[in-house]
Order: C-alpha cells, then structure tokens, then sequence
C-alpha cells in the first residue's frame, strides 16, 4: 500500500512507539512476530512499501486500531471519535472475558476514567486542560463507591 502523504505512515509509527516507549523490536514481539523490528525500521524510514498484512500486523504490534493505521497509510487524518469507540468497543469485549478477579483488579481504572471523563464534562469552554484523576484518587472513590 503507498502512501498518499509520504512520510506520513513512517513518522507516525515513529511517535506512536516513542509516546509508548516500544523498541522496534517490543512492536514486533506484540504483534506475535507478524512483522519484524527491521521491517518496522523500514516503514519508520519510508523505506519500504507496506503490504495491507503487515499494516495489520503494525496495528497490532503498535496496540492501535487497524482503522487508524489504515487511514494513515492512506494519507486520511484519522477520525479520532471512530477510532475512539473502536478501541472501547475493544477494550469492552475483553473485560467481558475477564475472570471476576481481574475485573476487580482494573475497576480502580475504569472509575478513573468513568470520573475523568465527568470532569471534563463539566469542564468551562475557557479551560484548556482536561481534569484527570490519578490511581490513588480512583482506588478511594472505587472505594467509597462500593462501600469497602
């Protein structure tokens, strides 16, 4: 698959695994050895032609959708709300696969996120920032909450 916008896809990939902190080689392994640290070099350089399965491969490797690698690839800025329900709808389905332990061990998360995402809804149009609650402050509300 060519790129619409060169260097688009390359200096992408480059962010995405610097803002996760993933090697080349971390991608590669992510992504169950579907596609290799040189090749994820390859791509990062504009060096290579990328192939619809190894995208695929990227996407996974990355932790990203495929949606959003594929827009990329394109040259297509990413529709951020898509590839936001995409990747809730994601994370949805495997909480729904979790023993009753590990949903307990992540609740302490969701209501981070279930409270961050009520202030920044309540947030004024003048404020910039976006509220954000750490885990520590999560764990006490999960604990108010559930009344332990």
């Amino acid at each position: 698959m060519d790129s619409k916008t060169p260097g688009m896809l390359g200096a992408f990939v480059k962010k995405i695994r610097a803002s996760k902190n993933l090697s080349v080689d971390a991608v590669s392994e992510r992504s169950g050895g579907k596609i290799s640290g040189s090749y994820v070099n390859k791509i990062e350089n504009e060096d290579v032609n990328v192939t619809t399965t190894k995208l695929t491969a990227l996407a996974k490797g990355l932790g990203i959708t495929e949606s959003e690698i594929f827009a990329i690839a394109r040259g297509i800025d990413a529709d951020e709300r898509a590839i936001s329900y995409e990747r809730f709808s994601r994370i949805a389905e495997g909480y729904a696969l979790l023993s009753a332990q590990e949903r307990e061990n992540v609740e302490p998360l969701l209501t981070a996120i279930e409270i961050t995402i009520e202030r920044s809804e309540k947030r004024t149009t003048a404020s910039r920032s976006i509220p954000t609650m750490t885990l520590e402050e999560a764990k006490a509300d999960d604990k108010i909450k559930s009344g332990k």
